[in-house]
């Protein structure tokens, strides 16, 4: 289980919940022939997979900004809502999707699942103190939103 480094210009108020964001990440190898008379050609891909919706698309964050989880004792996890094979099997329909509809590779491509691990984006989520409204403040990038706009999410803090 992993999280990622939070930004270093903070500014939250004194009271905030702190949720980690579940996603897994896949490494993958892919081999393909991208044309008839060429050579196979390998290639390595990470895809994220969000836990809670179940989107995916390429991960391309760097290893250095991953770090071990230490889950506070307050914080939020919300459970994922697909199990290892529905992720594994959507992780591995968007690769072959991307190799042959975007990339027009002229053989089927390879893939074999490599390693698969778990990582959390953590949110800060408080009460605007303007507004009265519950924002969702994610930590790495320092961006907010309202926590309405995320109904898996809003179910956590409201009654």
């Amino acid at each position: 289980m992993y999280t990622i480094t939070t930004s270093q210009q903070l500014e939250l108020p004194k009271t905030y919940q702190l949720l980690y964001y579940p996603y897994s990440i896949t490494e993958w190898d892919i081999e393909y022939k991208p044309l008839p008379f060429s050579k196979k050609r390998k290639e390595k891909v990470r895809i994220v997979t969000n836990l809670l919706r179940q989107e995916t698309a390429f991960f391309d964050l760097p290893s250095q900004d991953l770090k071990p989880l230490t889950k506070e004792k307050n914080s939020i996890i919300p459970n994922s809502n697909y199990s290892e094979h529905e992720r594994t099997d959507v992780a591995k329909a968007f690769i072959r999707n991307y190799y042959i509809h975007k990339k027009k590779v002229w053989s089927n491509p390879k893939i074999d699942m490599k390693s698969t691990y778990e990582f959390y984006v953590p949110y800060a989520i408080y009460e605007d103190p303007n507004s009265q409204k519950l924002i969702l403040h994610e930590l790495y990038t320092n961006t907010r939103n309202l926590l309405k706009k995320h109904k898996e999410l809003e179910k956590f803090f409201i009654n």
